[in-house]
């Protein structure tokens, strides 16, 4: 029994020592004498943990491949990239397909997924072994950053009824507008007198001389300068007092250039009045069931000294108290209606009386609407019980 043991140990002994030799490094005996040792070779392709490059370039080569194309017609270039260009410019390019069938091929129309994209003219019907070309063009005008649009072809072919087309790129402005491309005064006076500047700058490498500008009102008034002429352009606005009205203007400025002839400004602001009244209509429910009190607020422009001297309501049951918040800027008129009171079909008035020559008046209608009391209005009784369940439930 104990020769049996020995015997099977020494020969797993002698496994584990061939199985070292065989993983081993390989040596050589040196004319020198020396061992020089040699790289261990892999068994495998699979056990190297290297990239391998000629796998690579098969994959990349692989996700390259158009796709199969079905149908008589063949497209080489299903999508045009024209790269980065200025929103001044236009982007020509012709698409072309081949009919590879034994069969002419009839087009039947041709559309365009936007309007700042146009085709030429094309061919009806597309014979067996001839080219159809397509010459399409894209204006850039008006349009800023990433662009796809879309050119489909509607065929006459029962496999392939459609094929389309891309144009496709991205969009850079040529003029550069700081610190924005509009001009905002905020809120003014009917005696401001205030003026706003922005700079117009040329992106581009060739000069662009910007001619005189126009506007559409005699609110403000607008001039151009050339900091950089070609380059750089300050255009002012300034407003005209007296203003009467909030200005709006829209400002063109012509750039002789054929692809985009203006730029367009334009100019906003706020007139504030010298004395407001809030809210400028009340309206008053109808009928009456309860007390009805509401607070009219009258506030006087910054910079202007307006004081309330009177208020009176047109009909006698409505009662008005005037409170001084601040003398000659902010006022406040409390008004309370009594339960029952009927308003005139017509409504009724508050007219407040100052002492200021340019607003000597202000008028407040109170208008009445017809209210619905809660108690008529009829709700959906709620169930006091659940419903039964399903008696598969």
């Amino acid at each position: 029994m104990r020769l049996s043991i020995n015997r099977t140990t020494l020969t797993v002994f002698l496994l584990m020592a061939a199985a070292a030799a065989t993983h081993a490094p390989a040596r050589v005996v040196a004319p020198a004498g020396g061992i020089v040792p040699l790289r261990p070779v892999p068994a495998t392709r699979a056990a190297s943990t290297q990239p391998v490059v000629a796998d690579v370039a098969s994959a990349q080569t692989v996700a390259a491949a158009p796709r199969a194309q079905s149908g008589p017609l063949r497209v080489a270039e299903s999508t045009y990239d024209f790269g980065t260009i200025w929103d001044t410019q236009d982007v020509k390019h012709t698409f072309t397909m081949v009919n590879t069938g034994k069969e002419p091929v009839e087009i039947r129309n041709v559309r365009t997924t936007c309007g700042c994209t146009t085709t030429d003219k094309w061919d009806k019907t597309v014979a067996p072994g001839a080219t159809w070309a397509l010459p399409v063009t894209f204006s850039a005008a008006g349009r800023q950053g990433k662009n796809h649009k879309s050119v489909i072809v509607e065929t006459g072919a029962p496999d392939q009824p459609r094929v389309v087309f891309n144009v496709t790129g991205e969009i850079k402005p040529l003029f550069a507008f700081e610190p924005g491309p509009h001009v905002s005064f905020g809120t003014l006076q009917e005696d401001s007198d205030e003026t706003r500047s922005l700079t117009i700058i040329n992106q581009g490498d060739e000069p662009v001389t910007l001619g005189e500008p126009e506007v559409n009102t005699d609110a403000v008034k607008v001039t151009l300068r050339a900091v950089k002429p070609g380059r750089q352009y300050e255009l002012s606005v300034r407003t005209l007092p007296p203003i009467t009205d909030s200005p709006r203007a829209r400002i063109r400025v012509p750039t002789g250039l054929k692809t985009d002839p203006e730029l367009i400004v334009y100019v906003y602001g706020y007139i504030r009045p010298r004395v407001a009244v809030l809210p400028a209509t009340m309206l008053i429910p109808q009928p009456l069931e309860r007390d009805f009190g509401r607070r009219l607020m009258i506030r006087v422009a910054d910079g202007a000294t307006v004081h309330v001297k009177d208020v009176k309501v047109s009909i006698d049951e409505v009662d008005a108290r005037l409170e001084t918040a601040k003398e000659g800027q902010l006022y406040y008129i409390w008004l309370k209606i009594p339960a029952g009171v009927q308003l005139p079909e017509g409504g009724a008035t508050v007219t407040v009386t100052t002492d200021d020559e340019k607003v000597p008046q202000l008028k407040v209608p109170l208008r009445p609407f017809q209210s619905h009391s809660r108690t008529d209005v009829a709700r959906p009784s709620r169930p006091t019980t659940q419903p039964a369940r399903q008696a598969e439930e």
